[in-house]
């Protein structure tokens, strides 16, 4: 799950990977090959 946070969404590349589970809030940037895990 993306999530906004005071105006910042997060930023996956296309060559990440977030499990279904996870969450990902704010001023974030997911760099290529990157994994975030399950229950993140």
């Amino acid at each position: 799950m993306l999530i906004k946070h005071t105006g910042e969404s997060p930023q996956v590349d296309s060559a990440a990977w977030v499990a279904p589970n996870a969450v990902v809030c704010g001023d974030v940037r997911i760099g290529p090959g990157c994994r975030i895990m399950y229950g993140a």
